[in-house]
This record gives C-alpha cells, sequence and structure tokens, in this order.
C-alpha cells in the first residue's frame, strides 16, 4: 500500500513534500533519487548533503511543501520584528530625549550585541516552536475529521503511552459534558424570556425556538469569549478548542476526580452497566455495536482471568476505542488490544516503536510523535530513517486501503525540515547486536533440555548466522570470480574500506553536516572523495620523497668531498696554499646552502602535503582510546593483514 506523508502542527494538518505522492514508499517514491521511485521530468533539484561532506540532488517535489514553507517564514520574521524592536527599545531608553514614535519611523540600524542577540533568537525559536505543538488530542480529532482512522500513535515512553490513553478518553468526556451543558442552556434560554424585569416562560414560540436551539446545540460550542463554533469544522484550531473547553471547565470535574469516579463495571452483577453504552458510543471513536462487542469480550476476558482482570481505567478506554501497547504490559492484556485492534474494535492505540516490528496490526494512519529519541549517555538524537520507515510503514491496511498516511507531528525541538532530513536521508545497513554471554549459554542448554543440538539450531537462526552464512557465500562466489587475483582484490577493499572510515570520521569531527573552517581537512576529504585526486597525491607525495632521499645523498656527498680539503688545512700554510683553498672552501659552503635549502624546501612540501596531514589526522583517531573508533582501528588492521572478513565490502 503507498504511502503518503503529512506534517501536523496546531493549525492541522498538511502534506509534508511539495508533490504530495512522492516519499519513500509512497506512489512516486523519492522521485528517481538513489535509483528509487519515478523521476520527475519538469522538476529543477536542490543540493542536499548525506554527512560524509557530499552534497547530491534532490528533486523539486521532494522540497518542502509551500504551505510548511510560508509558516516558516512567518515564524521567522515574526522573531526578526520582536529582536528589532528590543533593540529599539533599548536604545531609546538610553537616548531618552528623542520621542520614540519618531525612532519606530526611522530607518536606523541600531542592533543588538551579537550574544545577546543570538541568545535571544535561540530563546525566541523555541518559543514560537514550541506554540506550534499540536496536543494528542487535537491531532486525533483531525484524524477523525479526515476519516484516517483506525491510527497508532507512536510514544516513545511506556508511561508516555498510558497518559496519552488516560487524558484522550477525559478530554472525550469533557466535550461531551460541554457540548450538554451548553445544550442546556440555549434551552433555557429558548424557554424564557424577560419582560419588565422578570424572568417569565415563552409559550408563543416555545416549540419552535426550542427546536431550533437542539438542532443548533448539537452542532456549535461556545467559548470563555462567548463566540460559537461548529463542533464538525474543520477549522476550529488547536486555541480555539481549548478556549471552548476552558470556557466551561468550572461546569466539570477535574481529570483526577473523573478517574476517582469511574466505574464502567457493575460490582454487583460483574457485567458492563447498559445504561453507559450508548454514552460511550456519543462521545468516543465507536458505534453502539462495536462498543457492546468490547464491553462483551471484556467481560470474557475478566470472568476467565479473574488474577489478571482489567481495572475501571483500561476498561473506559476499551469502549471509547482507545487502547495502549508496550513492554511494560502483560502479554495476555497486550494480545488483548491487539485483537481488539485487528478486529476493528479499537481505532487508537499508543505503542512504543517495538510494536512497528513483527506484531500484526495494520492501521490506516501512523503518528509519530517525536522525531528524536533518547540514546546512550541520555543524549537526545534524531531518529534512523530505518527506524522512521519502520514504524511509517504500518500505515495502510492491505485489501482495505487504497493508501496510507505517516503524520509526523511538530516538537519544540524539530520542524518539518528536519523530517525531510530524515525521510530522504540514505538508509544505514542493519548490523547484528548478537552477543554471546554466560547466562546466554545457560538458556540455550536449559531450552533444550541439556542437548547442545537443539541450542546450536537456535543459535543457527540468529541474524548475526545468517550473516556470517552470507559473508562465507560471498566470499567462495568471489574466490571463483577473481582467481588468483583474489588477494589482491581483498587488499584494495581493505584499503577502500579503511579510507571511506576516515572520510566518514573527518566528516563527523570537523564538518558535522555544515561549513569546514579547517582547510587541511577540506582538502583531505576533497582527496578522498576523488579517486583520481587520489592517486594523483599519491604519487606526488612518494616523488617527494625520492628527491629528498636524493637530495640528502648529495649533502651527504658534498660533506664527504669536504673532509679530505679539512685533513689537510694543516698544509696549506706551510706550502702558500691559503688564497687557493679560500676560494674552493667559499664555494663548497655555498653549495651546502643551497643544498641544505633545497632539502627543507622539499621537507616542507612534504609537511604540507595533503597526504601527511591525512597521516596526522589518522593517527589522531588510532591514538584516542574512545570506544566509536575501534572500527577505526580495526579497518587498518584488515588493511594490513587482508583478513577475510573484507568480503563484506566486495
Amino acid at each position: 500500500v503507498p504511502l503518503s506523508y503529512m506534517f501536523g502542527t496546531r493549525d492541522g494538518l498538511q502534506y509534508l513534500f511539495r508533490d504530495s505522492e512522492a516519499g519513500p514508499g509512497a506512489k512516486l517514491g523519492l522521485l528517481g533519487l538513489r535509483g528509487d521511485g519515478i523521476a520527475s521530468s519538469s522538476s529543477s533539484s536542490s543540493s542536499k548533503s548525506n554527512g560524509k561532506n557530499t552534497t547530491y540532488k534532490i528533486p523539486k517535489g521532494l522540497g518542502l511543501n509551500p504551505k510548511l514553507k510560508s509558516m516558516i517564514q512567518r515564524r521567522a520574521e515574526k522573531i526578526n520584528r520582536i529582536i528589532a524592536r528590543t533593540a529599539l527599545k533599548s536604545e531609546f531608553k538610553k537616548d531618552y530625549n528623542i520621542d520614540y514614535d519618531k525612532r519606530r519611523n526611522k530607518n536606523n540600524n541600531t542592533k543588538l550585541n551579537p550574544k545577546a542577540e543570538r541568545k535571544q533568537r535561540e530563546r525566541l525559536l523555541k518559543s514560537e516552536m514550541r506554540k506550534a505543538v499540536p496536543s494528542i488530542q487535537y491531532t486525533l480529532r483531525q484524524l477523525d475529521q479526515k476519516q484516517l482512522l483506525p491510527a497508532i500513535f507512536f510514544i516513545f515512553s511506556r508511561a508516555g503511552c498510558d497518559n496519552a490513553a488516560e487524558q484522550v478518553c477525559f478530554d472525550m468526556r469533557k466535550k461531551s459534558e460541554a457540548m450538554t451543558i451548553m445544550s442546556m442552556r440555549d434551552e433555557a434560554e429558548s424557554e424564557y424570556e424577560i419582560e419588565d424585569g422578570e424572568v417569565v416562560q415563552n409559550k408563543k414560540g416555545k416549540s419552535r425556538r426550542r427546536g431550533n436551539t437542539d438542532r443548533r446545540s448539537r452542532s456549535t460550542m461556545q467559548d470563555n469569549n462567548g463566540r460559537k463554533f461548529r463542533s464538525n469544522s474543520n477549522y476550529v484550531s488547536e486555541d480555539t478548542m481549548s478556549s471552548i473547553l476552558d470556557g466551561n471547565s468550572n461546569d466539570f470535574m477535574s481529570k483526577e476526580d473523573y478517574l476517582e469516579t469511574l466505574n464502567p463495571l457493575n460490582s454487583e452483577t460483574g457485567s458492563i452497566k447498559d445504561i453507559n453504552l450508548q454514552e460511550y458510543a456519543d462521545r468516543g471513536l465507536l458505534t453502539i455495536q462495536a462498543v457492546k462487542d468490547v464491553a462483551a469480550r471484556v467481560i470474557v476476558f475478566n470472568n476467565q482471568n479473574e488474577e489478571i482482570k482489567f481495572d475501571n481505567n483500561v476498561i473506559d478506554q476499551f469502549l471509547h476505542g482507545v487502547g495502549s501497547h508496550h513492554a511494560g504490559q502483560l502479554p495476555a492484556h497486550k494480545a488483548f488490544v491487539e485483537a481488539l485492534f485487528r478486529s476493528q474494535l479499537m481505532k487508537v492505540v499508543f505503542a512504543t516503536e517495538t510494536l512497528a516490528a513483527g506484531i500484526n496490526m495494520p492501521a490506516r494512519t501512523t503518528v509519530i510523535c517525536s522525531m528524536a529519541k533518547r540514546g546512550e549517555g541520555s543524549s537526545m538524537n534524531l531518529l534512523e530513517t530505518s527506524n522512521m520507515l519502520q514504524m511509517a510503514g504500518r500505515a495502510g491496511r492491505r485489501g482495505m486501503d487504497t493508501d496510507g498516511t505517516c503524520v509526523l507531528v511538530a516538537t519544540p525541538f524539530e520542524g518539518p525540515d528536519q523530517a525531510i532530513d530524515i525521510l530522504t536521508s540514505e538508509i544505514k545497513p542493519i548490523t547484528s547486536q548478537f552477543s554471546p554471554s554466560y547466562s546466554l549459554a545457560v538458556n540455550l542448554i536449559a531450552r533444550g533440555e541439556g542437548k547442545l543440538d537443539v541450542a546450536r539450531k537456535l543459535v543457527q537462526k540468529s541474524f548475526a548466522m545468517w550473516g556470517k552464512q552470507r559473508v562465507e557465500d560471498k566470499l567462495e562466489f568471489a574466490k571463483q570470480a577473481h582467481g588468483d587475483q583474489f588477494e589482491e582484490v581483498m587488499e584494495i577493499a581493505a584499503h577502500v574500506k579503511y579510507l571511506d572510515r576516515l572520510k566518514e570520521l573527518l566528516d563527523a569531527k570537523y564538518n558535522g553536516g555544515g561549513a569546514i573552517s579547517n582547510s587541511k581537512v577540506k582538502k583531505v576529504l576533497e582527496v578522498l572523495d576523488d579517486k583520481n585526486l587520489l592517486k594523483k597525491a599519491s604519487k606526488t607525495l612518494v616523488g617527494l620523497n625520492q628527491i629528498l632521499e636524493l637530495e640528502q645523498n648529495t649533502l651527504n656527498y658534498l660533506k664527504q668531498e669536504a673532509n679530505p680539503i679539512r685533513a689537510i688545512d694543516h698544509d696549506i700554510e706551510i706550502y702558500g696554499l691559503r688564497e687557493l683553498m679560500n676560494v674552493d672552501n667559499a664555494d663548497l659552503e655555498n653549495e651546502f646552502e643551497e643544498q641544505q635549502k633545497r632539502i627543507e624546501k622539499i621537507s616542507a612540501d612534504m609537511s604540507n602535503h595533503v597526504m601527511t596531514a591525512m597521516a596526522v589526522f589518522a593517527n589522531d583517531f588510532l591514538n584516542n582510546p574512545q570506544s566509536e573508533y575501534d572500527d577505526f582501528r580495526a579497518s587498518l588492521q584488515l588493511a594490513r593483514g587482508n583478513d577475510q572478513d573484507l568480503i563484506s565490502t566486495v
């Protein structure tokens, strides 16, 4: 099922890419980028860095949606206006004799301190990005209005999944109560009117006005400022909905009171109260028949599993068509949620990213609530492209949907630009994390009841063994294909792997996706990117080394020639040859100086050579004890030892 990508903000959902049918896994794919999809014939291209100091062209259709781009531009203009206004006020305070209004109309170049301006710009940008973040409840309402349910919301926190499910159900109840209260108010206003300062019943137009009011109250809501909006309108923003609910916040209970008084189960009979089923259907995401089916399943589960029965809070979520799924739940509870979702008896599931792998829960839409995840050292890192696509691929039910939708939600730290960067980046190869240990050996032997054959079969089914077998097959194929030249091919592959890793480390340390300030690093990366330049640089360094060796031999020869002359220096006075020898010594000293200068010049050329700089950087990485450089040290050993593991690079 092809995918389409949307981006969610407080203003609603917009397509992420300029071409709504473009994107990884979409109908048009990546529009020819890296050979994926159908190339666009009428689009210009823009450059993008892939993190390895190289740029490639991305089709115009993969650019940012103009609506989202204009949103970013408006945000930047607002920040610039605030900074300019702050600078103007600061200058006015220093020179209070000048009228402030006149200064505002003047085109002056008043600026803040660069450091202060940068800090203020960063603070304002974070504030504006935080304002654009939509709530989960608002995003769910948008999906419901666009008929994009059922949906899976990916939240990278177990507690976050449970809290989101609770908050969504509470918001549904709150909205339902708000509409009921406003309906009662409109009905009371239509039934009574004021005459001579007294409230009297309006009998003349009672039935007509009450009927109109009932019909209007079911489709309109009022905020705390007295404004009325259609409840099913696609243009009710997050701020408007919050204002509507806040305007009636004194009329219904808080979330804590709601959870305490929640009792969908009848404690006496053990059955779900029939009187509540229609209420759940009215304010939830399910039909009345679906609510009854869910209720029946819950009753059966609780009766058969008394020790692990669902509590009132979870039952309330199920009856609203909402659930959560993560590794902190009991396997039986997770299986129950999966069964409800597959049977279309649950419209929304809040889950961690583990649900994206190996579980049969196809959805119409997937919502990725964050584009960064906490990694090692408690640092926040952007999601890998493979992880993002794994979650996005859950969207679209085969045989039921013509396409699936992946919604990426704005966060205080990531916007649509980061979303496009992740989706259009190259997918890194999958590597096995299989690590044998004592506990693993004990568990394997216990699984096989002491039989090693059973343990061996289980290990052979691992991804690591599959990768090893694949390497062995490649090795055998390479030996047959290259014959006597196999060793030479392996040596070349080892050198290529070493240089590629060096290039990645240099780019990550000195570039980081931005401009390179170090000219030596820039030159080294240019040489590593071009094989012809690398070959030429290697030859020039070898030539300089040979010339230096020749010049040093010449200097040594001159020194040997000067020794006999210095040995007969004592006899010069006796035979009257001082003047003649002085001339020869002067010529010899000049040759010494010229030869020394040539050697110094060649040595300087070698010191400034790009290959020398490359060696210096490589030694810095090799001598660094951090674990991130272990693979670089291993690649050097492979280049020297020609290990067979290099077949993976051939």
